[in-house]
């Protein structure tokens, strides 16, 4: 299969390579001359169907989403808005959320009051692992990466950026056009109000890049973006030196641990039975083209 046949070039390039190798040291073996232990973990996750099969299509993705020349000076100059001048990635926290059309038959939902608890507790639990004067939360982490399709979601962080007593800083992206949606079919309604298919996938590229720049990211993995942003950033693709990724499916707090539609655990199972758990998508797109 295509895991082995890329194994067995791993293999032979290293092989390659270590025999040039004189000194077969720390400091004098080959910029890329591995390990077997390293070389074993490369090989087993080749070899695992299932992680190859996202692997590949995530790269792939990766490669797909560029932007041009033209989107990619757009983006730039959204992000140069959009970051503080004193952002530093390793005090972030991401929170992207996915609502409208997911919460109706995919997707159990949470609050915009529950994501903030959660941002909270992962920044209480870092800073249990800080000490002295380091061990509060707003020196551990300062700043929330907001991003989500949803208007509602989006302006619900007003509520709290005012408050003095709530610990974060907002990053946010004001320009996001907030379709409400993640079915393309669906993105033609928007040319109601004057946002175009280009539009929406700028704004999606935008919440992308904005994920990739915090340390800790809370995401609901029955999204296939959010599984997306998981894989990159697990690959080293952000901004952090190393981020630590929570799908709320495994989150500790049962409140917060998400069902899928097609969740086979023994608690989604009997939640599936005792009560309705989706249906509840109210945010489904832009609120100005529902009352258009």
């Amino acid at each position: 299969g295509l895991g082995e046949k890329i194994q067995e070039l791993i293999t032979s390039m290293l092989e390659q390579d270590l025999s040039h190798a004189t000194d077969t040291s720390i400091h004098q073996r080959p910029q890329w001359a591995i390990g077997n232990d390293t070389l074993a973990k490369i090989s087993n996750m080749l070899l695992d169907a299932e992680k190859i099969k996202w692997t590949f299509m995530h790269a792939t993705m990766f490669y797909l989403m560029r932007p041009n020349l033209l989107y990619q000076s757009k983006i730039d100059n959204l992000m140069k808005t959009i970051v503080p001048s004193d952002f530093e990635p390793e005090t972030s926290i991401g929170i992207p959320v996915r609502s409208s059309d997911k919460c109706i038959r995919e997707s159990e939902c949470l609050s915009f009051d529950q994501y903030m608890q959660i941002a909270t507790k992962v920044a209480e639990k870092a800073a249990e692992k800080k000490t002295g004067s380091e061990a509060k939360i707003g020196i551990t982490h300062k700043y929330i990466v907001l991003t989500s399709e949803s208007l509602p979601i989006l302006q619900a962080r007003f509520n709290y950026s005012g408050n003095a007593s709530f610990p974060f800083k907002f990053v946010a992206n004001d320009a996001d056009v907030t379709q409400g949606t993640g079915a393309p079919n669906a993105f033609r309604a928007m040319n109601k109000i004057n946002v175009t298919a280009d539009d929406i996938m700028l704004s999606t590229i935008m919440a992308l890049k904005m994920q990739l720049l915090a340390e800790r990211t809370v995401g609901n993995c029955c999204s296939n973006f959010h599984r997306m942003m998981n894989e990159f950033l697990g690959y080293g693709c952000g901004a952090a030196k190393q981020n630590q990724f929570e799908c709320l499916q495994d989150n500790e707090n049962p409140e917060f641990r998400l069902c899928c539609m097609w969740s086979k655990t023994k608690e989604c199972r009997q939640k599936k039975t005792h009560s309705n758990l989706f249906g509840k998508g109210s945010d489904v797109l832009h609120p100005d083209v529902r009352d258009h």
